[in-house]
């Protein structure tokens, strides 16, 4: 067995140096600041739109961090507390995120076994799934999953029947707390019509003596707090509730009642002092949170009062489409405060969609004075929905400069409109530095256009740089520059130039000489994940471009994932050992390397990497390339949808000392463990991107399993005809490869 694994891990390394010289590290260290000269604290962490909040102590340090996810791409971000009393103090660092599972739809991090460290609940087809946090401060954080599926009981009888899995909606959010203040955490949740509340009360203490039991949830009250929801608002009415509605039945149909739910977020605490745990509720129809004031006791909830514009001694929730509110103690003075974010996964207005409520009084009595709607944002380059990175010298001074399209901000009615956003270069050409210069380069927003992509060139050869941008109704834009010799950039728009083209949804295009004639030809990124390859068929200086020309599925790329109708391409070719070599950013999060295209452009180009250095910074991810700091490595910006950008600072790769600092450490699960006849393989974000091949060893070392799995696809691992014993599965894949143990009894 040792023999077989010392094998596979020099392969490993031979194939990784074989690969890997085109390599790139993440950095913070490159400075961006505001007009007014403010550092910004986390220029690079990649934007947020529409969140969830916990804490978590990341590095076992025994400071509570900060853990946001984004239903945008189902993307996590992690801020590492710095703990400075009364003071917010976070720090973004990516090497936490990828310690997480493959997680979707919502996530909410709490202790279920009160070790003192917060456990994942999160949304599964069934319901939800729970992770335990089983890593400490020397082997750092860890999760592994320990309930596929939570069930709760829905019959009241003795012994209890109908044992059914705790359904939860993918667009609703839980709360899980300790509603009754017994010691272990209960679940409340609408039911399937949407109007009622709940109560899954855990049983552990109460069965088992101890909190850290999931197995015994049952559903106690099916009416809590005897309100319903209006249908018409997100309002409640008020004594509805007869006694036998409280009694657990087994889960309505959806026809029983006028069915309404579609999306509904619940936050449980007690606000006011009195013990008793309130709600904050939020709806995906709405922009503001109820407050309900229980009035009853810990055993037997009773709403007693609501205020629909919570909280109204401060500036009230406002904030488009589904607000959803999260209670966390974000600036380390020991009293939790109020977060609000919209869960609605569009129409936000999301450069400010992180709202910050301080607690002024104490933890169970709040007092939330509004202090503003972009925590954390405010501390990042963040250009609301979308962001397509582009490089440009514009004020002519020597030094790359960048631009950033984006998909937009929407307006009254959720109607988005894009602009630009310019970052100026004020540092050397050894040691960048950002100012941001504009939130509307070239006046762009005017146009009220949609999804903005840039690219730039010299296409008319006069000695200055001009830009093209695309636009998601298919339609490009040729912006001249006509500023004088030696001058910043003067864009004009040619409204003639592309007159009557259409070159697809969505489309992202580059200006590179392609075919090396001394021409910027096009290549365009499409939202159907293929490319596009335009020729100019002009002279240097009088450019032109012909559909009848055009080859519609350059290099046989399609970065389309499977079971998802878009692809969302974002090309970025540039110049390797002297070969060109193309970057493909993709709606998945993926980014593809593509070769073999210098005399090769009516032909298919080769797949070289299907997830570079297992990069995610989120879906729809747009690559851009340059030399940044004059090292002779190229850099990497990396946009995505939550509208923010990573930097990537070119780098050498040593195959064998640099494994563990890609950022990235493949983690996987295996269920049932032991198992009879069949094996679950959970694996997290990054791997469910990739091909993976799973080999299953027995203990003399043969391989007695062998399979390839597509990327997107169940591992499931048929162990019926197995002999009972142990076992090793070993995961391969891009740059990864990862072994796990498991036991086979009948």
């Amino acid at each position: 067995m040792k023999t077989k694994l010392t094998l596979i891990l020099s392969l490993l390394i031979s194939f990784l140096s074989a690969k890997a010289q085109l390599y790139f590290s993440r950095t913070d260290t490159v400075l961006v600041q505001t007009i007014s000269g403010t550092t910004l604290a986390n220029p690079w962490a990649g934007g947020l739109n529409f969140l969830q909040v916990s804490d978590i102590d990341l590095n076992y340090d025994g400071i509570m961090d900060l853990f946001v996810f984004d239903r945008t791409g189902n993307k996590v971000s992690t801020f590492i507390n710095g703990g400075t009393a009364n003071t917010v103090d976070y720090k973004y660092d990516a090497s936490y995120r990828d310690k997480f599972p493959k997680m979707s739809s919502w996530v909410l991090l709490r202790d279920y076994n009160c070790d003192g460290k917060m456990d994942i609940f999160t949304h599964t087809s069934l319901g939800i799934r729970v992770f335990i946090n089983d890593g400490d401060a020397v082997n750092g954080l860890h999760f592994t999953l320990v309930k596929p599926v939570v069930y709760s009981y829905y019959i009241d009888t003795s012994p209890p029947s109908n044992y059914l899995n705790l359904y939860v909606m993918s667009s609703d959010i839980p709360a899980i707390y300790d509603v009754d203040d017994d010691g272990d955490l209960d679940i409340l949740t609408f039911d399937f019509a949407g109007s009622r509340m709940q109560f899954n009360k855990n049983f552990s203490l109460e069965n088992y003596g101890t909190c850290d039991s999931l197995n015994y949830f049952m559903l106690v009250d099916e009416c809590f707090g005897d309100f319903e929801e209006n249908f018409s608002s997100n309002a409640v009415t008020l004594d509805v509730c007869g006694p036998t509605d409280h009694i657990s039945p087994v889960p309505e149909n959806n026809n029983n009642r006028n069915a309404r739910h579609a999306g509904s977020c619940t936050l449980c605490a007690d606000l006011d002092g009195d013990n008793i745990r309130d709600l904050l509720i939020g709806d995906i129809s709405f922009n503001n949170i109820t407050f309900l004031k229980n009035g009853g006791t810990l055993q037997s909830a009773d709403i007693v009062a609501q205020h629909t514009d919570f909280p109204t001694y401060s500036t009230s929730v406002n904030s488009p489409l589904f607000p959803c509110a999260f209670y966390v103690d974000v600036n380390n003075d020991q009293v939790r405060d109020l977060l609000v974010s919209p869960n609605s996964n569009t129409c936000s207005i999301s450069d400010k969609s992180l709202w910050w409520y301080k607690n002024t009084n104490t933890d169970d009595s709040a007092y939330f004075a509004f202090q503003q709607v972009n925590f954390l944002q405010n501390d990042m380059v963040e250009v609301g929905e979308g962001a397509y990175p582009a490089f440009v010298d514009f004020n002519n001074d020597g030094l790359m400069d960048v631009i950033i399209g984006n998909y937009g901000y929407p307006n009254t009615g959720c109607v988005y409109t894009s602009k630009m956003t310019a970052l100026k270069n004020i540092g050397t050409p050894t040691q960048p530095k950002f100012e941001l210069f504009s939130k509307d380069f070239a006046s762009m927003g005017a146009l009220n256009l949609q999804n903005l992509v840039p690219t730039f060139g010299d296409l008319d050869n006069d000695g200055d740089v001009d830009m093209v941008v695309g636009a998601s109704d298919g339609r490009m834009y040729y912006y001249q520059n006509t500023a004088a010799a030696g001058l910043p950039a003067n864009y004009t728009l040619n409204p003639t130039f592309f007159s009557g083209m259409l070159f697809g949804q969505f489309c992202a295009p580059q200006l590179f000489d392609i075919n090396r004639d001394n021409k910027l030809d096009l290549v365009i990124g499409r939202s159907n994940g293929k490319l596009n390859y335009y020729k100019n068929i002009g002279s240097s200086n009088n450019p032109q471009f012909s559909v009848d020309s055009a080859n519609y599925n350059f290099g046989n790329i399609n970065v389309t994932s499977i079971n998802v109708s878009n692809g969302f391409s974002y090309p970025c070719v540039f110049e390797y050992n002297g070969h060109y070599e193309m970057f493909v950013g993709s709606a998945s999060g993926r980014i593809y390397r593509f070769t073999d295209i210098d005399n090769n452009l009516n032909g298919t180009f080769t797949l070289v990497d299907s997830v570079f250095q297992n990069l995610y910074e989120g879906e729809r991810c747009a690559p851009a390339l340059y030399d940044l700091n004059n090292d002779s490595k190229l850099d990497m910006l990396v946009g995505n949808y939550s509208g923010g950008v990573s930097l990537f600072m070119g780098d050498t790769f040593d195959a064998i000392h640099n494994m563990g600092n890609t950022g990235y450490e493949p983690q996987i699960s295996l269920f049932p463990n032991p198992s009879n006849e069949e094996l679950y393989i959970e694996t997290d974000n990054f791997m469910k991107l990739q091909d993976i091949k799973v080999e299953v060893f027995n203990l003399q070392g043969q391989i007695i399993y062998s399979k390839t799995y597509v990327a997107g696809t169940p591992c499931v691992v048929n162990t019926s005809s197995f002999k009972a014993g142990t076992y090793f599965c070993n995961l391969s894949g891009n740059m990864f490869v990862k072994c796990a143990k498991f036991v086979v009894k009948h």
